[in-house]
C-alpha cells in the first residue's frame, strides 16, 4: 500500500474540529434535495452534455409540481442496468455508505439517488437512451445534486494542508472514503475543491469505478492513503461500523416495481440474491452491493482501524 507521508499537524486550534459546523457547498438541506429526487411530478429542463456531446450524462434543472428547481447531473444507467464506469448501484452505495460515519456538514458526496423516468419524460433529455430492463419502458438514471462553486484544479495541495486546519480535516474525510471504497478512478474531475476559501470542502462526484470494479486506465491515485493522520471522530464512528451494519445497509440501496411504472423506489424486501448487484425477479429490481464486495469493504476498513492502532496512521 502506498502512502505519502505529508505532514504533522499543529494542534493549535484543534478544538475546531470537534465540532465543525460548515455547511459545505448544498444550496439546500440534504433532506430537500433527496425528496426532490424522487418527488412525483419531476421535469427535466435545458439539459446539456457535460463533458463531449456524445457524453449519455446531462447536467439539467429538475423541477417539482411547485417550480421549485435545482440542479443535477442525470446519466441513464446502460442495459440492464450495469456496464463498467456505468454502475448506479455503486455511486449510491457510496453516498449511502458516507453517511455512516459522517454528518451532513461533512458529506464528500453530493446528494445521489437513482429512479426511473418514463420515455415521454425523459425524451428532451435524450432521445436515443432506450429502456433498461427488457418489459419496461423506465429508463433508470443515476441523479446527483450539481455542486455550484467547485472547481478540479489544485484539488490536493500539500502546502495548504499544513496551513489550513479546516482543508485537512476534509481532505482527511475524504481520504478516508476514498480509500475504504477503494476508488480506483484518478480521472481528472472525480474529486473537486470547493472555491469557497472560508469553506474549503473536498468531494468525489464520480465513484462508479469502485468497491470491486477494475481499474481505470487513469489509475487509482484517490484509493491510495495519502495524509499521515485522519480526523478522530471519523475514525471513532469508522469503528462502530459491523459488518451486519454494511450488510443492512448496502445489500440493497434502492428496490423498484417495474409493474407500477412508477419511478420511485419502494419498500426493500430481502436480497434477492447476494451475489449480484443488479438483481431481477419478476417486476421486483435491486440496486445493491453484492455479498464480496461488502466483505472486502469491511475488511478495508478494519485494515484502515488497524492502521490507526499500529500508531502507522495518526489522528488529530
Amino acid at each position: 500500500m502506498k502512502r505519502t507521508r505529508l505532514f504533522t499537524l499543529l494542534m493549535v486550534g484543534l478544538i475546531f474540529f470537534e465540532n465543525p459546523v460548515a455547511a459545505g457547498d448544498f444550496e439546500y438541506p440534504v433532506r430537500t434535495i433527496e425528496n426532490m429526487f424522487y418527488t412525483d411530478s419531476l421535469r427535466i429542463l435545458q439539459p446539456q452534455p457535460i463533458r463531449y456531446n456524445a457524453d449519455d450524462a446531462r447536467r439539467a434543472l429538475l423541477v417539482d409540481s411547485s417550480d421549485f428547481m435545482l440542479k443535477a447531473k442525470i446519466k441513464p444507467a446502460a442495459e440492464g442496468g450495469k456496464a463498467y464506469n456505468n454502475e448506479p448501484r455503486l455511486e449510491l452505495a457510496a453516498y449511502i455508505l458516507q453517511k455512516m460515519f459522517l454528518d451532513s456538514s461533512e458529506y464528500v458526496v453530493p446528494p445521489t439517488a437513482i429512479r426511473a423516468f418514463t420515455p415521454q419524460q425523459f425524451n428532451g433529455v435524450n432521445p436515443e437512451v432506450q429502456q433498461t430492463f427488457t418489459g419496461s419502458p423506465l429508463i433508470f438514471c443515476t441523479l446527483q445534486y450539481w455542486l455550484p462553486a467547485i472547481s478540479d484544479k489544485n484539488v490536493y495541495n500539500e502546502k495548504r494542508l499544513r496551513r489550513d486546519s479546516l482543508y485537512a480535516y476534509h481532505w482527511g474525510n475524504l481520504n478516508a472514503f476514498t480509500y475504504i471504497i477503494h476508488h480506483n478512478d484518478g480521472n481528472i474531475g472525480n474529486v473537486v475543491v470547493s472555491t469557497d476559501s472560508l469553506s474549503p470542502h473536498v468531494y468525489a462526484v464520480d465513484n462508479g469505478i469502485s468497491f470491486d470494479a477494475p481499474e481505470s486506465r487513469r489509475g487509482s491515485g484517490w484509493r491510495d492513503l495519502r495524509l499521515q493522520h485522519l480526523p478522530r471522530k471519523t475514525f471513532e464512528r469508522l469503528q462502530e461500523i459491523t459488518l451486519q451494519d454494511l450488510e443492512d445497509q448496502l445489500a440493497v440501496c434502492a428496490q423498484f416495481d417495474l409493474g407500477s411504472g412508477d419511478g420511485r423506489p419502494v419498500s426493500p424486501t430481502p436480497v434477492i440474491d447476494p451475489y449480484r448487484g443488479v438483481r431481477v425477479e419478476g417486476d421486483t429490481v435491486q440496486f445493491g452491493l453484492t455479498k464480496n464486495e461488502i466483505r472486502h469493504l469491511h475488511e478495508r476498513i478494519r485494515y484502515l482501524i488497524r492502521l490507526v492502532e499500529d500508531g502507522e496512521i495518526g489522528l488529530f
